[in-house]
């Protein structure tokens, strides 16, 4: 089992999960509901990539770590039923923001990274 990788999943469920912490069409809002990166001390509520990104302390979204998390949650995003968005479309951003996402699917979608985890299932080389 990946230690940091699950360490990082349970940080980005924990992160996200009241439901006044997530958003859609931004990495983060601040309180005045103003987008701001997602490493912004300020801000308050968070997209699932830009959750993260706060999880993996990076601005850089090229880094290992974010890259890995973000490979994580995309292979098991492959599993979701396709009435959830264009198949051809299939990312974190488009699965967040599409317009039938609900906060309970971004969390179950978390859950189910989580679970591959902790089974010690192989996570796909992140993307270049």
């Amino acid at each position: 089992m990946a230690t940091q990788l699950l360490d990082d999943l349970t940080a980005v469920a924990e992160l996200l999960a009241n439901w006044a912490r997530w958003t859609k069409g931004c990495d983060a809002l601040n309180q005045s509901g103003v987008a701001c990166s997602a490493d912004d001390p300020g801000a308050v509520c968070w997209c699932l990539r830009g959750a993260c990104k706060m999880v993996a302390d990076g601005s850089d979204y090229r880094t290992p770590r974010f890259r890995e998390l973000i490979s994580a949650l995309e292979s098991v995003l492959l599993a979701v039923p396709h009435y959830y968005m264009d198949c051809k479309n299939r990312t974190l951003v488009s699965f967040n923001d599409y317009d039938l996402t609900t906060h309970a699917d971004v969390l179950h979608l978390v859950g189910r990274a989580i679970e591959r985890c902790k089974r010690g299932d192989a996570v796909p080389a992140p993307r270049p």
